[in-house]
């Protein structure tokens, strides 16, 4: 069993714990995932470098960090750098980490199942026409977040008051909780580097055995 943690931009990115889970599964490994919410420990930290700290204060035996950052207008490549100059600044040590940095935001890896989304939304025998793009151009959306929430309200079938008060955050989790193959996403530059840093943290990981 993997126990592993993930420090994000936001507290809507526990969502990456499913396709993180779905790839060990996938490599035959048991895991289990935890956004770390400083809050709860009224500690609010603000750069990557405070968060790495943080998390090993409130979890001293941590040993496997998942560190979150969307690419949104910049490219992988900058977000990485960005994320190695804040190691840097830890005293990180004994600590595996590994970097998921999805194109855009972490929605677009939800926009590929039109049955979890509709299970999601309240209606998972709706009719209603619902227009997902095609998973090789995921990374091209210029707002997948704006189209996750438009398709899950279509998908509700809500209108006037109740399409107002759609709670897309807690819509957005079931999506990914819903979710039961996320192999589509292996079309992406993005889900293909997370899975490709998994492989190596299992190759690490049975030398050490």
């Amino acid at each position: 069993m993997i126990q592993y943690f993930i420090i994000s931009d936001g507290s809507c990115d526990r969502l990456l714990i499913h396709p993180i889970d779905w790839i060990f599964k996938s490599k035959g490994i048991e895991s289990k995932g935890e956004r770390i919410d400083f809050g709860l420990s009224g500690l609010y930290p603000k750069t990557i470098a405070e968060k790495i700290e943080m998390a090993i204060i409130i979890h001293p035996n941590l040993e496997f960090l998942f560190i979150h950052r969307d690419a949104e207008k910049q490219s992988i490549d900058i977000r990485i750098q960005e994320i190695e100059s804040e190691l840097l600044k830890t005293a990180i040590e004994n600590i595996e980490t590994i970097k998921i940095i999805p194109i855009r935001m972490s929605e677009a890896w939800l926009l590929i199942d039109e049955k979890a989304l509709r299970k999601a939304a309240g209606k998972p025998s709706g009719k209603i026409k619902i227009q997902l793009p095609q998973t090789k151009k995921l990374e091209s959306l210029a707002n997948p977040k704006d189209l996750l929430k438009t398709a899950l309200e279509n998908a509700s079938e809500y209108s006037g008051r109740k399409k107002a008060q759609f709670d897309f955050n807690e819509a957005r989790q079931l999506v990914s909780q819903y979710i039961e193959d996320f192999s589509e996403l292996r079309q992406l530059s993005a889900f293909q580097r997370l899975e490709a840093d998994i492989d190596l943290l299992l190759k690490k990981l049975n030398k050490k055995k």
